[in-house]
């Protein structure tokens, strides 16, 4: 006898199997607003809402940079961060920079320069970096500039929320801790306390709904650790991110050695991969030089770039790339452009893809993310 079919049930079972999940996705025009927006708009829990990616679907990748001049000027957008939208064809969706939490005016330091990124189409992603050691960090010591920095970040939120902008910067406290070029190189367990103390600072000045809590380690490191080890937990990350570099034969490396993506960024991100699945993955920092074996060698350097940006469009739970575009102060020829300098046609090839994609500040505050 043929038995009576819920129907309701029949078309969910096929939806599911055809790898719809309810959620919205990049191409979204009306991304959902979550839940948290409708309690205090400057305290929630840590729940990340950034652009949603899915296996099942095509894959869409941020682009970012860091630049040479400081962000808090109209000058610096203009000519590094639009000029290379312009140059590439390809828009960016974020800007990288870099603060101490000594700074002595985090109350401009921060407000400004995030403000001006916002307000020019990028989202922030900001290195917080410190010269003490976890020690000090945790014996209370830095307490009081954590919370003017924290402060500094509520002041930023707060002057978007009278603009009607849902202000929120990807935030990474003591990036590439697991290497022992950092004087805050230390154990996992004080690395871990640091962080958790850090985060709990912003909770306490009600600022940590104006950022996304991000782990971001170096990929390679020579300690006794990997980074695993280093990993916060579920609980206190929304975003994973690590830094992985092409040094070539720079002769400030020490180690001399041409890597192609495989080897720069393949075992690192399946490692991420493996330590938190839910997480989506940010190239925090990359970058090549163009010193091969030979010497300067420009067209081995751009199809690195072309290369690397084709892996990493390719690189399931890879959302996001934010190339190193510094040149002042370094000795390893990062850029792949320059103002008035060198202009690598490999970035431009390499980021035509259509997983390449530009998001808004505002739209991608509100849209959620799976690896």
């Amino acid at each position: 006898m043929m038995r009576k079919i819920n129907i309701t049930l029949m078309i969910a079972l096929v939806l599911a199997l055809l790898g719809f999940t309810g959620h919205a996705s990049l191409a979204s025009d009306t991304p959902p607003v979550p839940e948290e927006q409708s309690q205090d708009p400057l305290k929630g829990p840590h729940t990340v809402y950034i652009p949603s990616v899915y296996a099942s679907g095509p894959r869409q990748v941020l682009l970012g940079t860091y630049t040479d001049g400081y962000l808090g000027w109209q000058s610096t957008i203009d000519n590094e961060a639009k000029a290379i939208d312009s140059w590439s064809g390809k828009r960016m969706s974020i800007l990288g920079t870099f603060i101490a939490i000594e700074d002595a005016h985090p109350d401009y330091n921060i407000p400004v320069p995030l403000g001006l990124i916002w307000d020019s189409g990028y989202t922030p992603f900001v290195n917080l970096e410190t010269s003490k050691s976890l020690q000090y960090i945790n014996a209370g010591q830095l307490d009081g500039e954590i919370r003017k920095m924290a402060q500094a970040f509520r002041q930023w939120r707060e002057e978007g929320l009278t603009k009607n902008q849902n202000r929120k910067a990807f935030l990474a406290p003591l990036q590439e801790m697991n290497g022992n070029w950092v004087p805050y190189h230390g154990s996992p367990a004080d690395f871990k306390a640091a962080y958790s103390r850090i985060q709990n600072i912003f909770d306490q000045e009600r600022a940590s709904s104006a950022v996304r809590w991000t782990f971001a380690p170096n990929g390679w490191s020579e300690n006794d650790f990997p980074f695993e080890n280093y990993f916060p937990g579920d609980a206190l990350v929304e975003v994973n991110a690590l830094s992985a570099y092409n040094s070539g034969y720079c002769p400030a490396a020490q180690w001399k050695q041409w890597d192609g993506p495989a080897q720069v960024y393949g075992p690192y991100i399946a490692r991420m991969r493996a330590m938190a699945p839910s997480k989506p993955i940010f190239i925090a920092q990359t970058a090549t030089t163009a010193y091969s074996p030979f010497g300067m060698d420009h067209q081995a350097k751009n199809q690195w770039l072309v290369d690397s940006y084709t892996y990493l469009a390719n690189s399931p739970g890879v959302s996001g790339v934010i190339y190193f575009n510094k040149a002042l102060q370094q000795a390893c020829d990062w850029p792949f452009y320059r103002p008035s300098g060198m202009q690598y046609d490999g970035y431009r090839q390499g980021v035509k893809g259509s997983e390449f994609i530009y998001i808004d500040p505002e739209a991608l505050s509100k849209m959620p993310i799976a690896p």
